[in-house]
């Protein structure tokens, strides 16, 4: 068998096109250092696990977040959150 019959240019190509992006942005695929989370996704998660309401969500947003394009942000997330758990109890 000769190496042309079993060598794939195309996936060798892939291969080292992958190598020169991942020595530019080694976090690229899988950030192992990043665990910061942010205190607006913790306030989603407790509106998540039941443990408060949408409109507590919403007070607990409001008094973290003072730039309006912000707290839309964190609201639109909270409200896809809503109807995420509507979707899940029909």
């Amino acid at each position: 068998m000769k190496l042309d019959e079993v060598f794939d240019e195309n996936y060798y190509d892939f291969l080292q096109d992958e190598l020169r992006r991942k020595e530019h942005d080694p976090y690229e695929d899988d950030p192992a250092e990043d665990t910061e989370t942010s205190m607006e996704d913790f306030i989603i998660a407790k509106f998540e696990a039941g443990e408060i309401t949408y409109d507590e969500a919403k007070t607990e947003l409001r008094k973290r977040i003072d730039n309006d394009v912000e707290y839309k942000f964190w609201t639109m997330e909270l409200a896809m959150a809503a109807e995420l758990l509507d979707d899940d109890t029909q």
